[in-house]
């Protein structure tokens, strides 16, 4: 249990940067880094702060996963079934909460609609204080057994969604003049996303001839922040549209879905007709990972 708790301790006194003085300090705006912190599985924390005359109070919805044993429970009984139930409940969220990964989808959406303050809450998946660390947690390890989940878990059993504020009321904001929860970023994590993009700056700088509109476009995925192969594959082939012309640079091409006999069987690919060119040519999945990652190796060397 003190383990636990000093685990606790750890994740929320951990230096943190106000999210729009981190947006100030890398010259982008915040919707880009919200962005950036989205595609680097990176999570904002959330402040509730109370005040003395409310508590931070919302009604919420969330996941209780069940066991239901069939027959009855015994030591040798392995008849059961777990399922999940829906519930809503009105919840305290003081302290500081944390941002989902899913959550951190709604709050660059959201920002991308242009919502601002208590307008970005309702929808928003986190973690709040009081349910980061969760009974589960503490039994597991009681039992010295490995922890069930970590804070970027969907699997955690603390995650909430925010359906409304119930306190303070509308009314008490409005009169009271009360600010909307405050956004943060950890110390390390702002210092992961200034080396990408000192790193996608210095990139930039060196003329690089792209040979190609795959690696044109892979050029332009981490320079965006893109570290993950996989994600990057999965944007290029969602692209494939044989009647759509794209353009990247002083590329022009159009992509369509394809598949690929391959050394490792047949794969999913994009075949690339560039206009300039007669025949077309089929990348497959294993051919865009090894582009990419040659790429993302030029840049760290």
């Amino acid at each position: 249990m003190l383990i636990i708790l000093i685990r606790l301790e750890i994740i929320m006194c951990e230096n943190l940067i106000y999210l729009l003085d981190a947006a100030e300090d890398l010259s982008i705006n915040l919707h880009n880094l919200v962005h950036l912190m989205r595609r680097n599985g990176l999570q904002a924390r959330i402040s509730f702060q109370p005040d003395h005359n409310f508590d931070w109070k919302a009604e919420v919805a969330f996941v209780k996963k069940r066991v239901e044993f069939i027959g009855g429970k015994t030591e040798k009984n392995e008849n059961y079934w777990e399922y999940e139930e829906h519930l809503e409940k009105v919840l305290s969220l003081n302290g500081m909460g944390i941002i989902t990964l899913e959550g951190m989808i709604h709050l660059e959406e959201s920002l991308h609609e242009n919502f601002k303050g208590f307008d970005l809450l309702p929808g928003l998946m986190i973690i709040p204080e009081s349910n980061i660390i969760t009974l589960k947690q503490v039994v597991y390890q009681e039992l010295n057994e490995e922890t069930p989940y970590e804070i970027d878990s969907k699997d955690h059993e603390g995650i909430v969604k925010i359906k409304k504020i119930t306190e303070p009321s509308a009314q008490k904001i409005h009169q009271e003049g009360i600010k909307p929860p405050r956004l943060f970023l950890l110390h390390s994590d702002f210092g992961f996303l200034k080396d990408i993009l000192e790193k996608n700056k210095y990139s930039k700088s060196k003329p690089t001839r792209r040979r190609s509109p795959v690696t044109a476009f892979i050029a332009q995925e981490i320079s965006s922040g893109e570290v993950v192969w996989q994600n990057s594959w999965t944007n290029f082939r969602n692209l494939s549209d044989p009647n759509k012309l794209q353009t990247i640079g002083d590329f022009h091409f159009t992509l369509q879905r394809a598949m690929k006999n391959t050394s490792k069987g047949r794969e999913e690919a994009v075949k690339v007709h560039e206009d300039t060119k007669q025949d077309p040519k089929i990348i497959s999945r294993e051919d865009f990972r090894s582009l990419f990652r040659r790429a993302n190796k030029k840049i760290s060397d």
